[in-house]
């Protein structure tokens, strides 16, 4: 008895250590361990709290996909990795971006637990190949879960974070990982839903007049440009989290909107600025070249190779943390290799760029703009997706299109042969002509274009070759300035899609070369383009 009772003592003596924060920003252990053979994933379970400024406590669990679990994925930027604030997982202390911990806290439910799909919490990253077996199986994550939220970031005051009784009377807290008040992203959101709601697609008044009784103010285009900036806009890891949903949901701070009003909104200001020319808002510009691209990709429907390289050439001005998830990024869109983050980065870009070349038989990455500052390391034919192009993402996306409506190998695939080394691309080809002469070359901010078409028409008038148009040279000059290539629209389907010019064309082809032309009017296949003379034909590069 006398035992029992010193031993209890003891035991209340023993002093209480507190649970340390791992390295790594990692649990530590991430338990429990995943079945790298088998399609098994972590779910986080998000533990409920009655008031907002409680501490957040998470649980992990794992689950098999082919189960179908029930779970919501999140899509967010990282932020800062230098700001972090303290959760618990598993009862234990683990620091994450300040950008997570606000995500985490507006979605915590009151009462009820919810089950989400973290990349940073469900992932050991410290692990290559667990990294590399879970990005993966990103593809289904994502097409799987039924909702899945795109996190732009917290008010810019952090008032989301604080209980309702304070908001306003406790000293502001600035959140690094967003830049817009809770007014402002409640006109941006507001903004977009009256874009989306614009469908009588009439285009003798400008946009801006047309929206409603009173017209917006200049504070809605702001705002809007201002929510387009957030971070996750510009990271590529989010291109497939916004992609890949069936109904993903825009949040920002406590507000929330359908991405598919956004894209709605896109797509009304689309039509408006190519077919009035005359809503020339700098934010309608930015909506577009924002989301047209995720646009494209969503109603393209089925993933394929083909639709994985145009992905790496639009998405490639997107920003990632490491080199390797340029390529990585984008696999769940049709790639045919895996991820391996035992590669390094010029393995992952040749590989990639060289078993995309095989599986589709086509030359796609050699269509690609000029890059700046190129790795000296690559070979001349892998694009290096971290040099920064030569040009816009219009230009990069134009090509992309472009591409598919030319068939000069008549169906025939590029013919590979061996090499010992893996930094040469071995290709059979044909000699078919000889340049003779070369004219000066277009861009965007040439105000000399017309001058350099002139000099165009010049050349071509001096050949001496046979045209392959009935109606002759002139024929062939107008298609020529717009690669045989129109943009135009398709009730059937939102925005604009690109198809063969027809005889029809001519008109509007010279008023896009017309004084009055902008740079958004200007057929973006011009840029960069020279004319070449050559001794058996004419045609431009």
């Amino acid at each position: 008895m006398a035992t029992t009772k010193r031993r209890t003592q003891n035991r209340r003596r023993r002093p209480r250590v507190p649970p340390q924060p791992p390295r790594n920003n990692q649990p530590q252990p991430l338990p429990p361990q995943l079945d790298l053979h088998n399609r098994q994933i972590r779910i986080l379970r998000l533990l409920p709290a009655p008031n907002r400024t409680d501490p957040i406590q998470c649980a992990l669990y794992t689950a098999y996909l082919d189960d179908d679990p029930s779970y919501e994925a999140l899509s967010y930027a990282w932020g800062d990795a230098t700001v972090t604030r303290q959760i618990f997982v598993n009862k234990s202390r683990v620091n994450v971006t300040e950008n997570l911990a606000a995500a985490l806290r507006n979605l915590r439910r009151r009462f009820h637990d919810r089950c989400l799909w973290v990349d940073a919490l469900c992932i050991n990253q410290r692990d290559d190949a667990e990294k590399s077996h879970q990005v993966n199986l990103m593809k289904d994550i994502y097409a799987r879960a039924p909702n899945t939220i795109l996190w732009l970031g917290d008010y810019l005051d952090g008032s989301s974070s604080l209980p309702p009784h304070t908001m306003g009377t406790s000293p502001v807290r600035r959140c690094p990982s967003a830049a817009m008040s809770r007014r402002e992203v409640a006109t941006a959101f507001r903004f977009l839903r009256r874009l989306a709601r614009d469908e009588d697609g009439a285009c003798d008044v400008p946009l801006t007049r047309r929206l409603a009784a009173q017209p917006p103010g200049p504070e809605c285009f702001e705002a809007m440009k201002s929510l387009l900036a957030l971070p996750w806009w510009s990271r590529i890891w989010t291109v497939q989290e916004a992609v890949l949903p069936k109904r993903p949901t825009v949040m920002c701070g406590t507000m929330q909107i359908p991405l598919e009003i956004v894209l709605k909104a896109s797509s009304n200001s689309e039509r408006h600025r190519f077919k009035c020319g005359r809503c020339r808002q700098p934010g309608l510009g930015v909506l577009w070249d924002t989301i047209h691209p995720i646009q494209f990709v969503r109603l393209t429907g089925d993933v394929t190779p083909e639709l994985f390289a145009d992905a790496l050439i639009m998405f490639r001005y997107r920003k990632a943390s490491d080199p390797r998830d340029r390529v990585f990024a984008l696999l769940g869109l049709g790639a045919t290799i895996t991820a391996d983050y035992s590669l390094s980065c010029k393995e992952v870009f040749i590989n990639s760029a060289r078993q995309q070349i095989v599986q589709s038989g086509h030359l796609i990455f050699l269509k690609r703009i000029a890059e700046r500052n190129r790795s000296p390391d690559l070979p001349s034919w892998v694009p290096d997706w971290c040099a920064e192009p030569d040009g816009y993402v219009s230009q990069s996306t134009a090509w992309s299109h472009v591409y598919k409506f030319y068939n000069a190998a008549s169906g025939k695939r590029a013919i590979i042969g061996h090499s010992d080394s893996e930094s040469v691309l071995a290709l059979q080809g044909w000699v078919t002509d000889k340049v003779s002469m070369v004219s000066d070359y277009v861009t965007w901010d040439n105000e000399d274009r017309f001058t350099v078409a002139d000099q165009w028409k010049d050349m071509m008038m001096k050949s001496q070759n046979c045209c392959p148009y009935q109606e002759g040279y002139e024929e062939a000059f107008w298609r020529l300035t717009v690669c045989d290539v129109f943009i135009a629209e398709d009730d059937k389907r939102p925005g604009f899609y690109y198809r063969r010019a027809v005889a029809e064309d001519e008109a509007e082809s010279k008023r896009t070369w017309g004084a009055n032309a902008s740079r958004e009017m200007i057929a973006p296949f011009a840029q960069g383009k020279q004319f070449l003379s050559c001794q058996g034909a004419s045609q431009a590069t």
